[in-house]
């Protein structure tokens, strides 16, 4: 079920990513086998050099998965770090994203963000 979400999320992808607005979800629904929880995915386009603001995700557990290109990301006292086409990370409920952004100033780069969280928190994404 879960391979067949992140295929359905992969193909549906789209830019939804302004550097100065909040990423709007592509997909979200509540899991019916984990009452209280739900499923929301963003794709996230970075233009070269753009950057997402640090950030929080409330209640989420966070993976975020590279489709293409370079990201640069820090969370919470971590280091600095760069994921590549076909890598990932995870954060935990209540991390701070302090660097979130393109690694590279001349080609594009795509991010998967797929968040489980709390059915009512709507605070899935809290710029600093």
């Amino acid at each position: 079920m879960a391979l067949a979400l992140l295929t359905l999320v992969l193909l549906l992808a789209v830019s939804i990513f302004a550097e100065d607005d909040k990423p709007k979800p592509l997909y979200s629904l509540p899991l019916s086998n984990v009452p209280g929880k739900t499923i929301t995915t963003f794709v996230l386009d970075y233009k070269p050099g753009a950057k997402s603001p640090p950030h929080r995700h409330g209640s989420s557990f966070v993976i975020a998965y590279v489709m293409s290109g370079e990201v640069r990301s820090k969370v919470n006292d971590g280091p600095v770090q760069v994921f590549k086409e076909g890598e990932m990370w995870t954060e935990q409920p209540g991390d701070h994203h302090a660097v979130a952004e393109n690694a590279s100033e001349e080609k594009p780069a795509k991010l998967l963000a797929v968040l489980i969280h709390e059915s009512n928190d709507t605070n899935i994404f809290v710029v600093d």
